[in-house]
């Protein structure tokens, strides 16, 4: 009987050796979310994103097995990902829950684009905006496995950015999801194609994905 668990247990850990060998190392990014998600910049053109940047640091160390950004949408709110999600919206024969459930990485930037078309954002906007997001966090929770990194706001992008982006991080802390704080990327002119703008320029991008890059 003893010889027979033994050969049991040793065919156990001959199985999990053998999967940690030949199982794939590399990784499937996937991108959700609004335009900062796709770097549009002030003469509405798509550029380098801090999602590009993800991808080109899993090709460079050859561990790129397939980046998708075709679910990120200029003008995208919560509410519409959301119902992408729920209604399983195919994009070159690529349906998003199977994206969702193939994923290792994904990163989260919405809300952006919602929140800054307000004139005034009150406290009922505000409150069911909170409601949605997090609506969307645990339906994307229970589609897919993946790291999944969700990109805060910084103050010149909308009126009560700050305010927004303490309550998304409970939000996103709570579910032991990682959260990236972005607030000081505003402070640097730099990062910006004109300081009284929003949009990041890819320097603004670069520094994202420098805050990324800790959590991959």
């Amino acid at each position: 009987m003893k010889k027979v668990i033994s050969v049991f247990i040793m065919a156990i850990v001959l199985c999990i050796f053998t999967y940690n060998i030949t199982k794939n190392p590399k990784k499937n990014i996937l991108a959700l979310g609004d335009g900062l998600c796709l770097a549009n910049s002030i003469y509405d053109v798509e550029s380098h994103s801090y999602n590009h940047y993800i991808k080109d640091y899993y090709y460079e160390k050859k561990l790129l097995n397939n980046f998708n950004d075709e679910f990120c949408k200029t003008n995208l709110s919560v509410r519409e990902l959301n119902a992408l999600i729920l209604e399983n919206k195919q994009i070159n024969n690529q349906s998003i829950q199977y994206l969702l459930d193939n994923a290792d990485v994904l990163t989260l930037a919405i809300g952006f684009d919602e929140l800054k078309s307000y004139a005034k954002l009150t406290n009922q906007i505000k409150k069911d905006f909170l409601n949605d997001y997090a609506i969307l966090i645990s339906n994307i929770m229970d589609m897919t496995n993946a790291k999944i990194l969700v990109i805060g706001y910084y103050p010149n992008y909308f009126k009560d950015a700050l305010e927004i982006s303490k309550k998304i991080q409970a939000i996103v802390v709570t579910r032991n999801l990682d959260f990236i704080n972005i607030e000081d990327v505003s402070k640097n002119k730099e990062f910006f194609y004109d300081i009284k703008q929003s949009n990041l320029n890819i320097k603004g991008h670069k520094q994202i994905f420098n805050k990324i890059e800790d959590y991959l």
